[in-house]
């Protein structure tokens, strides 16, 4: 799963890249506000029918039938909103283009909404294998269309016939890779959404969360500031919470397992977490430090009012990665109303926030909303697990506290290294520094991670397996 991320996220990485130096900020503004009305309309369909089906250990036929049912009717509804919605939304923010780009992406959720329910299966039985070569297939449908098309027209439609694409793909895959053949049903309709009615209640907090700030940016800012956080975004969350994702979805089944042996629920927990620590905080703070060289050869010089935004939202992103894996335990335990209550929370933090500080300092101000957010949200989940699995926040602690200070050294001796290095060096070769920059990032975190892992008495974790891998058991 981690590898299915890494292959998705490096060829949207590379997408980026080039559609970055053939597109403007303001066709990825214009994109990111059509996806978040997208989003906004698409929760009709988010009720998790695909983590019902998989927290359910005794799911049936009808199980699959009547979410694949449910599945059609909501992306038909969803569908017909969006084309009735295109015209008044796009009079609202006063971009014509925006009517057109949402009927496309009309066209686009009424053919998701015929994808096999079947595909659950491979997550399901652990058949990672296949989820890998699903996705990625999918992924790399999208990158073929796309970057010739925006070559050649230089136009976002780029990016639109590469959505309808990969959903096309998508569709046909879904049928391809999996022998079961769905059939109208509602027989199962009261079990499925007596699971996920709150699942669908946490989605809409959920589009609240992470795409409010889309809408507020590009009222105040215009399409183009909304561009630039969009692909911020994009490239700050690189390793973080891009990568976390898969481990997430991977341990969700295991947790699912051990639903009723919190003991063990526990000890994967913290297992899981020390992982996700060791990838999160790296990869974090190198971001952090490493951006000014990472901009200009990733995105080129039109982008450099981007790395101050990459820099805030990459540190966020990691304790946003931590707190994802939690979830996970509430969908396990069948405790969703849990994770419904903490978004709450969130937003009733996050949204005053973020308006007041967007109007105070624009898209600069919005990403400072997401890191005080991000930091006082973590301390909280983890009392809230405290009281449902005994989850002490020492334990927690324990788990993360090497790669937090290992990573936060890094980024400031990489940070300080970017700032320093041009006042010994004239010529301007970016790629270069930024090789030596990453080289150095990884010398220095794995110095301080070893060190303090020996400091703390060689204990069982992340750190062992990779020593033992690279040197051998010891």
């Amino acid at each position: 799963m981690v590898a299915l991320k890494f292959s998705i996220k490096g060829i949207s990485v590379i997408s980026t890249m080039i559609l970055a130096r053939l597109l403007t900020p303001d066709d990825f503004g214009l994109m990111a506000l059509a996806s978040a009305v997208y989003a906004m309309v698409n929760i009709i369909r988010e009720f998790g029918f695909d983590t019902a089906l998989i927290q359910n250990q005794r799911a049936g036929r009808t199980h699959y039938d009547t979410a694949w049912t449910m599945e059609v009717i909501f992306a038909i509804t969803a569908a017909s909103i969006i084309m009735s919605v295109s015209d008044i939304t796009a009079d609202f923010y006063g971009d014509e283009r925006l009517s057109d780009v949402l009927k496309m992406m009309a066209v686009i959720i009424f053919i998701n909404g015929f994808n096999n329910i079947g595909v659950v299966e491979f997550r399901k039985k652990l058949s990672f294998n296949k989820e890998y070569l699903y996705q990625v297939l999918i992924k790399i449908s999208g990158f073929i269309v796309t970057i010739p098309i925006a070559w050649y027209w230089r136009s976002y439609w780029a990016l639109l016939l590469g959505m309808l694409s990969s959903n096309i793909t998508s569709l046909l895959l879904s049928y391809i890779m999996q022998n079961y053949r769905p059939k109208l049903s509602l027989v199962a309709i009261k079990d499925l959404f007596s699971f996920s009615f709150w699942l669908f209640l946490n989605n809409i907090l959920f589009f609240i969360n992470n795409y409010s700030q889309n809408f507020i940016l590009a009222k105040f800012v215009g399409s183009r500031g909304l561009g630039v956080y969009s692909v911020s975004n994009e490239i700050a969350t690189i390793t973080t919470t891009e990568i976390i994702a898969p481990i997430n979805r991977a341990a969700y089944p295991g947790y699912s397992k051990l639903s009723h042996n919190k003991d063990e629920l526990k000890k994967t927990y913290l297992k899981t977490l020390s992982y996700i620590a060791l990838i999160a905080f790296p990869s974090a703070f190198g971001i952090f430090g490493i951006a000014p060289f990472l901009v200009p050869v990733m995105l080129g010089d039109n982008w450099v009012d981007a790395i101050f935004i990459i820099q805030i939202i990459s540190l966020a992103s990691a304790f946003e990665a931590l707190n994802t894996n939690s979830s996970y335990i509430y969908l396990a335990l069948a405790k969703q109303k849990i994770t419904t209550k903490l978004l709450c929370l969130r937003i009733f933090i996050y949204l005053p926030l973020l308006v007041v500080l967007t109007i105070n300092d624009g898209v600069n101000g919005a990403v400072f909303a997401i890191l005080f957010s991000s930091l006082i949200m973590f301390p909280i989940s983890i009392m809230r697990l405290n009281r449902l699995v005994n989850m002490r926040f020492r334990s927690v602690f324990i788990s993360i506290y090497r790669p937090l200070i290992s990573g936060a050294i890094m980024g400031y001796i990489v940070n300080q290294y970017t700032i320093h290095i041009k006042q010994y060096f004239i010529i301007d070769y970016d790629i270069i520094y930024l090789m030596v920059g990453i080289v150095l990032g990884i010398v220095v975190f794995s110095l301080c991670l070893i060190f303090l892992w020996l400091l703390g008495g060689r204990k069982p974790g992340p750190e062992r397996f990779l020593v033992n891998r690279v040197f051998g058991n010891i």
